[in-house]
């Protein structure tokens, strides 16, 4: 299974394409099989880098054999030189033409990846809704009041969810940067807490909050926000600071209820970098 092309969309989407711009690659074979993978850095900057990456990339496996996945992986990793530094643009290009040589060995005998890697161990898996902050609609909208919160809670539990992801501070006049990061003032602490609260009162404790703050905040505004919303019962905490800001003292993230359940970056490469 020959691989002889490789073809790089870097995608328009609409009204998001300022801040949304997904890179995708197909990896083709001689025989006309093809595999599709995603690069992981769909917002913010560095797309166009990744592209130039996936560029460079591309030729080192024309004419390999699909099957040889490792070897092509371990060929990235020895002989591209910044494979062995775990940046993020490199392994972003690496895994999307990773994913699709997965997808095209997969497609090439008729059966779902999952069988490639052992098999199916659940027939099924729960789910979120992710980020409702936006508007939950065709179309992105950022929403700020709390009674926009809770309608749009109440619209995704209508959906079938039971559990609810959403990052309530970065709703400030429309501004994705936030002010006093280092340490937040009761005014924003109130706000944060009334978007939850909204959230929690329409759709019951049985539903679970998820809050995601984009690793916009520091270690200590961190724990803040953590203690300002404990009463609320938040299931977990998704990158609200960066990796660098967390001390391994757990006694940072108790919250009123006691200790709280932190993913930290949900954006590490490569398995060393993740503890």
């Amino acid at each position: 299974m020959t691989i002889s092309r490789v073809t790089i969309f870097r995608l328009d989407w609409g009204q998001l394409s300022p801040i949304w711009h997904p890179v995708v690659v197909a990896v083709q074979t001689v025989s006309g099989q093809c595999g599709w993978g995603e690069a992981g850095i769909a917002y913010g900057t560095g797309a166009a880098g990744v592209v130039s990456v996936l560029k460079e990339l591309a030729p080192r496996i024309i004419g390999r054999n699909a099957w040889d996945s490792n070897a092509i992986w371990e060929d990235f990793y020895e002989h591209t030189f910044w494979a062995k530094n775990p940046g993020s643009t490199m392994y972003t290009a690496i895994s999307a033409l990773d994913t699709a040589i997965w997808d095209l060995k997969a497609r090439s005998i008729h059966q779902p990846l999952y069988q490639l890697l052992g098999g199916k161990l659940h027939s099924q898996l729960p789910a979120y809704a992710s980020h409702i902050e936006y508007g939950w609609g065709p179309f992105s909208r950022h929403v700020t009041a709390p009674r926009d919160f809770a309608r749009l809670a109440k619209r995704v539990v209508e959906q079938g969810y039971a559990a609810i992801k959403v990052d309530p501070i970065t709703q400030e006049r429309g501004q994705g940067l936030i002010a006093n990061r280092r340490l937040l003032s009761p005014a924003q602490l109130a706000r944060y807490y009334q978007r939850v609260a909204a959230i929690q009162h329409t759709v019951g404790p049985d539903v679970r909050i998820i809050i995601d703050c984009h690793a916009n905040l520091t270690r200590w505004s961190a724990q803040q926000l953590v203690q300002r919303l404990a009463p609320l019962g938040i299931d977990y905490y998704e990158r609200n600071c960066c990796r660098q800001s967390i001390r391994p003292r757990r006694s940072s993230w108790r919250g009123r209820r006691g200790l709280t359940s932190l993913s930290v970056n949900t954006s590490l490469v490569r398995r060393p970098t993740c503890r």
